[in-house]
């Protein structure tokens, strides 16, 4: 309440002969409205650096996927709390030209893509004409889910700087068709003992020719298929977890990893390593042919390469069956 408004009226008493005269004052207060015109916000106005940690709060989730299914869910390393990491919110993305391509860097180059099974036969990297080994074949896999989903924009071989891909059986080759095999040897002569080897070797031999191709194929790609030798990558992550032949009776570590480790990530992680041998199998292929691009890789490397593995395994950051690794602070607590 207005204590002024609200106060007795002032009284001024005057004495005369027999009379008295009362004078009354009253006081008024004038109350002034005022109207604030609103000017809309304008978000490119903010400095670049602050618009960045508006896109890193939208789009920046740590580890990105691609609806997996139910095999890959339960067999590879990868995939464990994938739940547990938020979706980016990419509607930003469709905002205006200079926003989209502000925030698409931030998205692509701050996230671990986790690339699904067979990712070189999605857009845009079957498209991309960088995947030779995918585009020449012709099988068609119906256990892909979401076939026609676009993993990333078109950008990413320049964009990205963090992958995880993974190996599976499965995913390429099955056990081998017999009448391939009857035409190429002498399968109905051999005992069933041989009969079995010399398929596993058959199907062991096209899975082995499938892997590296898959390689050689993310290779090119994230290396948009030339320039230097060498990309620098953040961190590149192998899952070895389902690794293993067509029969599953052997181990599948004398990949061309070398090919994908030309994109010098600066932390490579391999997960799913069953024990010392197979990571020193691992070690021991990439370190024999990096020697034999020795020249480029010292220049890359300012001389870290040479001498033990030990020195490369420094220079790429090569860690077996991480406990934990950096993409971990983005995981959100999902219960309830």
């Amino acid at each position: 309440m207005d204590t002024a408004s609200s106060a007795p009226p002032v009284q001024a008493a005057n004495r005369t002969t027999g009379t008295m005269t009362v004078t009354t004052t009253t006081i008024t207060k004038t109350v002034t409205t005022t109207t604030t015109v609103f000017t809309p916000f304008r978000f490119l106005d903010l400095p670049v650096e602050l618009r960045i940690m508006v896109y890193e709060e939208l789009v920046v989730v740590g580890k990105v996927f691609y609806t997996p299914d139910d095999y890959a869910v339960k067999t590879e390393k990868r995939f464990k709390d994938w739940k547990s990491y938020r979706a980016p919110q990419l509607a930003i993305l469709r905002t205006c030209k200079q926003v989209h391509k502000e925030a698409e860097e931030v998205y692509l180059g701050k996230n671990l893509f986790v690339l699904p099974d067979e990712s070189t036969r999605r857009q845009p990297l079957i498209g991309s004409g960088l995947c030779p080994n995918s585009i020449s074949d012709y099988r068609t896999f119906t256990h892909i889910p979401f076939p026609d989903r676009w993993l990333f924009s078109a950008s990413a071989p320049r964009l990205i700087k963090s992958v995880s891909i993974g190996f599976s059986g499965r995913s390429w080759q099955d056990l081998g068709d017999q009448s391939d095999m009857r035409l190429c040897s002498n399968f109905d002569s051999l005992a069933p003992a041989a009969r079995l080897e010399f398929a596993h070797q058959t199907a062991k031999n096209s899975l082995n020719g499938e892997l590296d191709g898959y390689i050689e194929d993310l290779h090119s790609y994230f290396k948009n298929g030339g320039g230097p030798i060498l990309k620098r990558l953040d961190y590149i992550e192998f899952d070895l977890t389902n690794a293993f032949c067509p029969t599953g009776c052997c181990r599948m570590a004398k990949q061309e990893w070398p090919q994908f480790m030309l994109l010098g990530p600066k932390k490579t992680g391999f997960l799913g390593v069953i024990d010392k041998q197979e990571a020193n199998i691992i070690l021991t292929k990439v370190y024999n042919r990096l020697w034999g691009w020795e020249k480029d890789m010292h220049e890359n490397f300012e001389g870290k390469l040479s001498g033990s593995k030990r020195k490369m395994t420094e220079a790429f950051g090569m860690v077996f069956n991480p406990k934990k690794t950096h993409w971990e602070q983005w995981k959100v607590n999902t219960k309830k």
